[in-house]
């Protein structure tokens, strides 16, 4: 990758630089200054600092070589970044665009991310879009006391043309609706969850009205899945703590569950493989002559 900055002035108290600019070799491009207060050559948290950006359709994968890091995903990133203040105390706004993209073997056509800052905390808001549907999401996170407020929503998500879903569960259809909503610290993270599916099939089992919960605060979480199976409904609960020993308890209800048609549902086992012996003797005598 290909880099200029035609100023750059660096001491124990700071560091500045002007119209940095980079180019990858598939033609993306980053152009940025800046600069950050240090105390003797050390950045903290409380630190001045200016960054002003823009990036032009260059590739993930080149991020990932700049970071020395390594994911399965591809795409072209664009966008504009405006910063002030500190790292705990940031202001300022951006919007960022990842196109042409893929995570984990999932085709992404778009993600699309826009935050803002202010004193107190950062704002932001992304919106992910997949040949399977949509998912937005909101996010409100203050800096100085970790603390964090968070909503995502997916609707009308088509299981059958999740490619990572397909691979993972085989053949699986049904349209998934998902609401999920927190609020706490990073120390002790508060959420809830609710997935909705009205019809499910899954490998030839259909399942109807599948509802699932999780509730996590104050490190345990507690689990629910209720669902209509052949005219029978179950029921099952559990809960988990997140700490110690991971001390688990669960309970499944069953209620007038045919069993005919899921005896039907099961295939018949092999047919044993049969082995033959056979053997026979024989004599041979010389004939006097």
């Amino acid at each position: 990758m290909a880099h200029r900055a035609s100023g750059l002035d660096a001491a124990s108290s700071g560091v500045r630089f002007q119209n940095g600019y980079l180019q990858s070799a598939a033609q993306g491009e980053i152009s940025f200054s800046g600069s950050t207060g240090l105390q003797q050559w050390a950045f903290k948290p409380e630190s001045p600092l200016t960054l002003q950006a823009k990036v032009t359709k260059l590739s993930v994968a080149d991020l990932e070589r700049l970071a020395k890091a390594k994911y399965p995903i591809t795409g072209d990133l664009s966008g504009e970044i405006s910063l002030q203040g500190s790292e705990l105390q940031p202001v300022g706004h951006g919007s960022l665009v990842v196109t042409k993209a893929s995570a984990w073997n999932e085709p992404i056509q778009n993600l699309k991310l826009d935050f803002e800052g202010d004193e107190s905390s950062l704002h932001s808001t992304a919106k992910l879009q997949l040949p399977a549907g949509t998912a937005d999401a909101k996010l409100t996170y203050a800096p100085k006391t970790q603390e964090y407020e968070v909503s995502i929503t997916a609707e009308g998500l088509k299981l059958d043309q999740l490619q990572s879903v397909q691979q993972r569960a085989g053949s699986l259809t049904g349209v998934l609706t998902a609401n999920v909503t927190g609020k706490g610290t990073v120390n002790d993270p508060q959420l809830s969850a609710n997935v909705q599916i009205p019809d499910l099939q899954v490998s030839g089992q259909s399942f109807s009205e599948v509802k699932a919960q999780v509730d996590l605060a104050h490190q345990h979480a507690n689990l629910s899945l209720e669902s209509i199976v052949e005219q029978g409904y179950v029921h099952a609960k559990g809960g988990v703590d997140l700490v110690g020993q991971y001390q688990t308890d669960a309970t499944v209800d069953v209620r007038a569950l045919p069993i005919g048609p899921l005896l039907a549902s099961i295939p018949p086992p092999p047919e044993p493989r049969r082995t033959y012996k056979a053997s026979r003797k024989f004599m041979l005598r010389s004939r006097d002559r």
